[in-house]
């Protein structure tokens, strides 16, 4: 039996599904980002070759389908349009909250596979926010001291004292 070349998928990520068997056909599937974060876009990648020779596959109408237990949570199809060289299938997954999925990626006439989801909370960036206050004190701290490096002013009046 024939096996897709491994290549990167447009949308990148991680190799979640490799060369697995849906008909006559092999699928592989990448996940961006690597760790999906709650409320946030999921870029799906299908990949389909022939099971017997590997030749890539690009007419197919694919599915993703994101399950909770049984029940769906997305559905839409990943196309090659959106493809920058229209091998791959594509689906944006969108507004999934944290917790724990089945993706299905269907092929019409074909069947299907799935995979195990995991979908984190969404993670700050707390070393952006290190950085931006940290310059927030360099900056601060610069204009203190230049403005305790100007000139003082030297004209003013003594003040009278009271008798």
């Amino acid at each position: 039996a024939g096996s897709v070349t491994l290549v990167q998928a447009h949308g990148g990520g991680k190799l979640v599904a490799i060369n697995e068997p849906v008909g006559e056909m092999t699928a592989s599937v990448w996940l961006n980002p690597p760790t999906p974060e709650a409320d946030e876009t999921l870029h799906v990648t299908v990949g389909l070759g022939a099971a017997d020779t590997g030749a890539t596959i690009i007419n197919e109408t694919v599915e993703v389908i994101v399950m909770d237990g049984g029940r769906e949570v997305w559905r839409g199809l990943a196309t090659n349009a959106a493809s920058t060289n229209r091998l791959f299938y594509e689906a944006d997954v969108t507004a999934v909250s944290r917790g724990e999925y089945e993706i299905f990626i269907q092929v019409a006439g074909q069947g299907q596979i799935s995979i195990p989801l995991n979908v984190v909370a969404t993670q700050t960036n707390f070393s952006l926010y290190g950085i931006v206050g940290a310059a927030a004190i360099a900056i601060n701290a610069l204009f203190f001291y230049l403005w305790r490096r100007s000139p003082q002013p030297t004209n003013i009046a003594p003040r009278k004292r009271r008798a």
